[in-house]
């Protein structure tokens, strides 16, 4: 005599797969929420665990960065207003003349003229 073995339902693998996915799903997302809570609160407490020399130096540091910035931003401002005295000469274009070259007897000049 033959035994015969039972078999699962389609349905029932189905059914099961889904449940082992959400489970999956919920275990990593509470591990990526506690993960992130970790994170949050190891964040805040960074300046309390320093001491008094770390901090001193990252204030040094700090100033130092602000004084750079603050000397890159003058520079930049100058090239700026460089730029914007360059754009206004560039404003009043080079025009031709009537002759005014050739009648002084510069042939180089002849015909140019800036306007004013």
């Amino acid at each position: 005599m033959v035994k015969a073995k039972k078999r699962i339902s389609l349905d029932a693998k189905v059914t099961r797969t889904r449940l082992y996915s959400s489970i999956l799903v919920t275990i990593l997302c509470a591990l990526l929420g506690f993960g992130y809570v970790i994170q949050i609160n190891n964040t805040t407490s960074t300046y309390e665990t320093m001491s008094e020399d770390e901090l001193t130096k990252l204030i040094s540091e700090t100033n130092a960065q602000v004084q750079k910035l603050e000397q890159r931003k003058n520079e930049l401002s100058s090239q700026l207003n460089t730029l914007k005295a360059e754009r206004a000469d560039q404003r009043h274009p080079i025009r031709p003349s009537r002759g005014y070259g050739r009648r002084r007897g510069h042939p180089h000049i002849a015909g140019f003229q800036t306007e004013d």
